[in-house]
């Protein structure tokens, strides 16, 4: 899990976090089939993966964050961005 921040399985990930001087967004997002798509996007990172249900999107969303950026702690720019209506994405 990233540091400083709490995961929550029943809600989509919905974070920005300032890392490796840069800000990463943290998304996970409903996809058109049924299932979950999880982001990660920044200036020098691009990365999603496909999966079925939600906390496991949540933790992938995390573990590719994790790897991106394994020595990242949490600091004041790092916030969740709120909740976002879940939608078909069309």
């Amino acid at each position: 899990m990233t540091p400083g921040m709490r995961m929550n399985h029943l809600e989509p990930t919905n974070e920005i976090h300032y890392a490796g001087g840069e800000l990463v967004h943290l998304l996970v997002a409903p996809d058109r089939i049924g299932g979950w798509k999880a982001t990660i996007l920044g200036s020098s990172v691009a990365e999603a993966s496909f999966l079925e249900s939600l906390p496991r999107a949540n933790l992938t969303v995390r573990e590719m964050f994790q790897r991106t950026f394994p020595k990242h702690v949490c600091g004041a720019k790092c916030r969740p961005l709120g909740r976002h209506a879940c939608r078909q994405a069309g």
